[in-house]
């Protein structure tokens, strides 16, 4: 009898780890599709005022 109970709580534990599973899946490809709809803006890339500065004496003392 004890051992019909364990396989019952194993069958049923395995049943919620598959929809688990397949609700984690669900859930990550709506946010890659709603990542993937949004638009892309790459902005410029913006350097630290003092790594501006510094690049812009580099350039300056190469010349």
């Amino acid at each position: 009898m004890m051992k019909f109970i364990l396989f019952v709580i194993v069958i049923i534990s395995l049943i919620g780890l598959i929809y688990l599973m397949l609700q984690s899946k669900r859930m990550l490809k709506e946010v890659v599709d709603e990542n993937n709809k949004r638009p892309k803006q790459p902005g410029p890339r913006v350097l630290h005022p003092k790594l501006q500065e510094e690049l812009n004496k580099k350039k300056v003392q190469k010349k």
